[in-house]
């Protein structure tokens, strides 16, 4: 048994390096790097285009669902409900995010155009909305669901890393003063935080 837990720890651990890696940095710069507002960010483009349809009779979701269909960008889904507006002059606006950047459209409705403004994210905004994707906000493309599978595989690599590197002391060295002195430090410093927060 305690082999098999030892392999579990020690593959498991192996699988997910580099997205644990990612999380620890992603982490850290979070706290030390300025905000995504207070960077520059990468340039954006802007392009304007023809609606091939006038989406006569469609509400602003199944128009900007329709509208995301007709462009087919590469990897995104619908528009999320938040991003819909009507600016004073009555044109609809939407967001399409994927982790590399986001399609800002206005639908000029009267003159049945598009703009459409890409801007790109920097490397540190890329990974962490790589960081953030999960299976139940992913959307269907098997690109972005493989992705977000393998970071939900990765948390869940934590907890069994966790949970294996205590039953390996208990198996191994239950008497050791120091993996005592650090699993109860472990356990009292994240109650203390957890009481003064809550």
């Amino acid at each position: 048994m305690t082999d098999w837990i030892k392999r579990i720890h020690m593959y498991t651990g192996l699988l997910n390096v580099t997205a644990l890696a990612v999380f620890g940095v992603i982490g850290i710069a979070a706290t030390v790097l300025p905000s995504p507002r207070d960077r520059t960010p990468p340039e954006a483009t802007v392009e304007s285009g023809g609606v091939r349809s006038r989406g006569l009779g469609m509400d602003d979701r199944q128009l900007a669902d329709h509208i995301q269909m007709e462009l087919a960008i590469p990897l995104t889904e619908s528009a999320p409900d938040w991003s819909l507006y009507r600016d004073r002059d009555s044109n609809l606006h939407f967001r399409i995010p994927v982790p590399a950047r986001r399609y800002d459209i206005t639908v000029l409705e009267v003159e049945h155009r598009l703009r459409i403004r890409m801007q790109p994210f920097d490397n540190w905004q890329y990974l962490f909305h790589l960081h953030e994707l999960n299976p139940g906000y992913s959307g269907s493309d098997p690109r972005i669901q493989a992705c977000a599978w393998y970071i939900e595989f990765s948390i869940w690599a934590l907890i069994t890393m966790a949970l294996s590197g205590v039953y390996l002391w208990l198996a191994q060295r239950p008497g050791y003063r120091w993996a005592q002195i650090s699993f109860a430090g472990g356990v009292i410093v994240f109650v203390a935080f957890y009481v003064a927060v809550r």
